[in-house]
């Protein structure tokens, strides 16, 4: 295994509820850290925090006035390392068959590295895989190992030997973005997806039911002038916590959120 795969397998993962779900391996991002800080050739690649705003040309779509929205919250150093977090399902087996195993990987990419290096194999860092033979229903439980590394790394950082110092340096990390397809964003953001009504993860636009020959149903959304309404999380919020009883067909809006929100 590479140095960096400190793994923590619990045997398995509860909801907020209490619930049992499947079994999660976790890799540690301190790990991942260490490994990245250690070895000399990528130290010497890494951009400093302090010029991740400074990608004057274009060539990189997460560089220039993009960054600067997180370097205004955060005031980047010069070690900082910044990070896109992506997530999908993959099945293990014969898709064809019913019960299989599967796994959803969840990998960050180093945006600190130039956008020539950054997506190369062996450059990712697979930070959480859920396995079980469905999709994870509460994405979130997987994530709080997660969201707790990152709230420490985020202030407090962490210590890791510098190659390019041969020094001990305090480094801090930060998420900047996360990517998924339609499927995994609407997981992600316990959204009902294309099997609601209002499937769009980005507006309330409804889609409109059309019929097929054979009696099945397609979900469509024909283009209109008018602009809908976007989501936004405190509209999602508000629609979760109200006391009208939730409709997730309608408003595209899981019952998990509702459950997760009030326990």
């Amino acid at each position: 295994p590479p140095p960096h795969a400190m793994q923590s397998t619990p045997p398995t993962c509860r909801t907020c509820s209490g619930n049992k779900v499947a079994p999660l391996i976790y890799h540690t991002v301190t790990g991942y850290l260490r490994s990245l800080f250690c070895n000399p050739d990528l130290r010497r690649e890494l951009i400093p925090g302090t010029e991740l705003t400074r990608d004057s040309n274009g060539s990189d779509v997460y560089g220039s006035a993009r960054m600067q929205d997180l370097d205004r919250m955060v005031t980047f150093r010069e070690e900082d390392v910044v990070f896109l977090l992506c997530w999908d399902g993959v099945v293990v087996g014969d898709i064809r068959k019913k019960g299989i195993p599967s796994a959803w990987p969840v990998v960050l990419f180093n945006l600190s590295l130039p956008p020539s290096l950054r997506y190369k194999k062996g450059q990712e860092h697979c930070v959480l895989i859920a396995g079980g033979k469905a999709s994870p229903k509460a994405l979130d439980s997987y994530l709080v190992p997660l969201v707790l590394e990152f709230s420490l790394l985020s202030t407090t950082g962490v210590d890791v030997f510098d190659a390019k110092t041969n020094r001990i340096k305090r480094v801090r990390a930060f998420i900047y973005s996360m990517c998924a397809d339609l499927p995994g964003t609407a997981k992600g953001l316990c959204l009902m997806g294309p099997n609601g009504l209002s499937g769009c993860p980005v507006c309330m636009r409804r889609a409109q039911i059309l019929r097929s020959a054979g009696g099945g149903i397609n979900r469509i959304y024909p283009w209109q002038r008018e602009a809908a309404p976007v989501r936004s999380h405190r509209l999602i919020l508000k629609t979760v916590l109200s006391d009208e009883p939730l409709n997730p067909k309608e408003t595209g809006i899981s019952y998990l959120s509702k459950q997760q929100l009030t326990t």
